[in-house]
């Protein structure tokens, strides 16, 4: 799952996702790799095992206000 965050953290359960990022998007061409200015604002959760898990988001901007939003993910069958 993708989600436009700053980053992450999993509660209790951890083991049943993987937190990757924060990441920045870029594009990959044959001679470089261009990245766009700004904040690295994507965060990627990896399913591992089936189950319920709370995913804390950090919203907002690097360099200004942020916020956290709590959401409660299951990883079904």
């Amino acid at each position: 799952m993708r989600v436009d965050a700053l980053g992450a953290i999993a509660h209790d359960r951890s083991d049943i996702v993987e937190i990757i990022g924060p990441l920045t998007l870029g594009t990959l061409v044959p001679t470089q790799v261009i990245l766009p200015e700004g904040d690295a604002g994507v965060v990627l959760i990896v399913a591992r095992k089936f189950g319920q898990v709370q995913i804390d988001f950090v919203l907002g901007s690097a360099w200004g206000p942020r916020q956290t939003r709590t959401v409660l993910l299951e990883v079904e069958d």
